[in-house]
């Protein structure tokens, strides 16, 4: 199925796409490693605004003898844009929207990272987008 939407990127960088023709998917440390000189396939700008979510930490004891608190958090306030596009947006976002109960169906995040080097330590964008 393909869908024919806008997208708004509300991360704070531009999300590159690379085909699956320029990567190699290197099994022992199980990332996507960008073949040197390839381009992406797309290039989806940052807006400039990003989607802010306000949470209310809350703690909820101790384990490890009193060393390491378990905490939560509460959605206090959430930034919901208006229209009919798609919007990349971050996990934590996502998430957000989850535990308010409200819908998910126009959010994608990053998928299949893509990294620039061998050591899968710098991200260079991804292979795909994920519904939230």
């Amino acid at each position: 199925m393909e869908l024919k939407m806008a997208i708004i990127n509300y991360t704070p960088h531009d999300i590159m796409i690379y085909g699956v023709d320029s990567v190699e998917y290197d099994a022992s440390i199980r990332k996507h490693i960008l073949i040197a000189g390839a381009s992406p396939v797309m290039i989806l700008p940052k807006s400039g605004k990003m989607l802010s979510v306000k949470m209310d930490t809350q703690q909820d004891g101790y384990i490890e003898n009193g060393i390491i608190p378990i905490i939560w958090n509460i959605v206090t306030a959430i930034d919901l844009p208006d229209g009919d596009a798609l919007w990349i947006v971050s996990q934590v976002y996502a998430s957000a929207v989850r535990k308010l109960g409200l819908p998910t169906d126009r959010l994608l995040c990053i998928g299949d990272p893509v990294y620039a080097t061998s050591d899968g330590k710098q991200p260079m964008g991804c292979l795909n987008l994920q519904r939230a």
